[in-house]
């Protein structure tokens, strides 16, 4: 008996009916039976591919796209594979299939723009920049690659370059390309923060074709609280959340925590504290949604939100009957992936909620945890240990580089012409920001040995150098977050300007917190001028410094038991 093969046309056209009714699963299967008339169809086994990533099944894409290779191996499907290399954090394998791609065509702008993608996350900022230029200089107007261009300029501190590429951006913004995350460090506005988020989600962010098993909060007294994270390692979310999870109250709740990407000794740290640890690392989105809803969670809170390797394209298949937004991000996810986000009225104010797709939860006081540990030094640390000078006034700021704009380093200049015992010391984040800072200065007449960089180091040696200096420098756009924190629990003052947004008032926060409101400013005068106070008149500063190491005055801000207390009251409240 013959079995009637279906045209290939006819195939092509049933795939794309399904996709245009985001019946993503029902496309994928009839790719699947196409393979099986035509299996020799090498694009066939690419379009399979980029529907399984799509999908969020990178192996099998995988699989997918070396069936094309052996088939017809082209600049494509080599394209395509190392893309899918660089979600599993292989980069120098990914930079291998991109460099055999620019073999069959050395313009091929794709390629020159994912080798950028790659070099960035390694911290290659001449190499990034080397292939933007190449990808811009084939295709003016790729997108992504002027948005990435605009994030390395930032890295690298080069904002002569920044004023045209914002321009550019601007004009992109429709388009949905933006990563929230860029958006709220360049912008201050939050309607077009959220505006933006809105456009990156619908553009980025496809629902999965299933069945949504319903979920209900469960009748027990005490509640499933879960969490997800991918931070449980060296990074700032860890060090600010660490202590929190010994003191909730067991009778009224039971903790989970999904994680994925972690340390083992950082995640030994939280074994006494949490009663279930589920490893999720390397699990597909279908096995993640299934170890969470078998937990039957009451609440599930992401820690890691926006920032990379998240989880949102599994959190969007609702896995408990809560879902919030906590810590990882700044800002508004602009998704529907996140009932609540928790806040503060510092940092969200209620004029602000409808720049929200989160209803707020307002926490009594500061939304961060910190670990509620004092870090300042039980003697004196000797300054020459850093290559400080001995009685200079050291001014510091230790945030990260793409956090430092031209407006802001021109205020610090300021204060370095003003006064002559001033050094400017800095995070070294890249060389190329120790260059072009330095740059700077030549432009000021300002001694280059007045800014002093200070090497990456591990942590504990960080916040024992932090003592010595006299005033930390807060940044405008975005400010410290965990930078601000360290140096409250290391006694050193901090300079904060507030701003229009969540991450340009957390610094704002955290003060109020710690009972120094009289460091928050509201305009750059003022800032400058608050600085220049607490550099010119030494009883002040010591005054400052002493209020910082009152145990009594700054209590709130180091009472992580009454902070879980309150977070733990604020998400059984909803």
């Amino acid at each position: 008996m013959n079995i009637k093969v279906i045209a290939l046309d006819d195939y092509l056209n049933q795939i794309q009916e399904a996709i245009s009714r985001n019946q993503l699963d029902e496309a994928l299967n009839i790719l699947l039976r196409a393979i099986d008339d035509y299996p020799t169809h090498a694009k066939l086994h690419i379009n399979c591919g980029n529907l399984q990533h799509n999908l969020g099944l990178v192996d099998e894409a995988q699989k997918s796209f070396e069936a094309a290779r052996k088939l017809s191996e082209s600049k494509e499907v080599l394209n395509n594979l190392g893309v899918l290399l660089i979600e599993k954090k292989k980069y120098d394998e990914a930079i291998e299939h991109f460099l055999l791609a620019l073999t069959y065509d050395t313009h091929y702008p794709d390629a020159h723009y994912n080798l950028s993608v790659c070099y960035d996350i390694k911290g290659n900022y001449e190499e990034t920049l080397s292939h933007l230029k190449k990808c811009l200089s084939v295709d003016d107007s790729h997108i992504l690659s002027n948005i990435l261009l605009f994030k390395t300029y930032q890295n690298v501190c080069d904002w002569e370059n920044l004023g045209d590429l914002e321009k550019k951006l601007n004009v992109y913004q429709d388009t949905g390309h933006e990563h929230p995350f860029l958006n709220i460090t360049r912008d201050d506005n939050e309607k077009n923060n959220y505006q933006n988020a809105l456009r990156w989600y619908q553009k980025n962010y496809i629902k999965k074709d299933c069945e949504n098993t319903k979920v209900k909060i469960g009748k027990s007294s005490r509640k499933n609280i879960g969490f997800i994270c991918g931070e449980i390692r060296n990074h700032p979310t860890f060090h600010l959340i660490k202590n929190l999870f010994k003191y909730f109250n067991r009778e009224k709740v039971n903790l989970f925590l999904f994680y994925y990407d972690h340390d083992h000794s950082f995640l030994e740290y939280l074994k006494q504290d949490i009663e279930n640890l589920i490893n999720v690392d390397g699990d597909s989105d279908d096995v993640i949604e299934s170890k969470v809803k078998s937990v039957n969670l009451d609440i599930l809170i992401d820690l890691s939100i926006l920032i990379p390797h998240n989880k949102m394209s599994v959190l969007d298949r609702k896995l408990a009957p809560i879902t919030i937004s906590y810590l990882g991000y700044p800002g508004t996810s602009g998704s529907s992936v996140y009932d609540y986000i928790i806040a503060d009225k510092i940092v969200i104010p209620e004029d602000m909620e409808n720049f929200y797709s989160e209803k707020v939860l307002h926490m009594p006081g500061s939304y961060q945890v910190n670990d509620g540990e004092r870090k300042y030094p039980s003697k004196k640390i000797e300054r020459s240990r850093f290559n400080l000078p001995k009685d200079a006034l050291i001014l510091c700021c230790f945030n990260q580089s793409f956090k430092i704009d031209r407006l802001i380093f021109k205020s610090w200049l300021k204060i370095l012409k003003d006064d002559d015992r001033a050094y400017l010391w800095l995070l070294e984040d890249n060389l190329l920001m120790r260059k072009n800072i330095l740059s700077n200065l030549d432009r000021e007449k300002i001694d280059e040995n007045r800014i002093i960089f200070a090497e990456k180091v591990s942590r504990n040696t960080h916040l024992e150098r932090l003592s010595c200096a006299d005033i930390a420098l807060d940044t405008r756009i975005y400010n410290g977050h965990t930078s601000t924190t360290d140096a409250i629990q290391c006694g050193v003052p901090v300079v904060t300007l507030s701003g229009n947004h969540f991450a340009s008032r957390v610094s704002h926060s955290l003060l109020l917190s710690a009972g120094l409101s009289e460091l928050v400013t509201f305009n750059l005068n003022d800032y400058i001028e608050k600085i220049r106070q607490l550099s010119s008149d030494d009883e002040y500063r010591q005054k400052i410094r002493a209020k910082l190491q009152d145990e009594t005055l700054t209590s709130e801000f180091y009472n992580i038991k009454k902070f879980a207390r309150d977070f733990e009251t604020t998400i059984l409240s909803i």
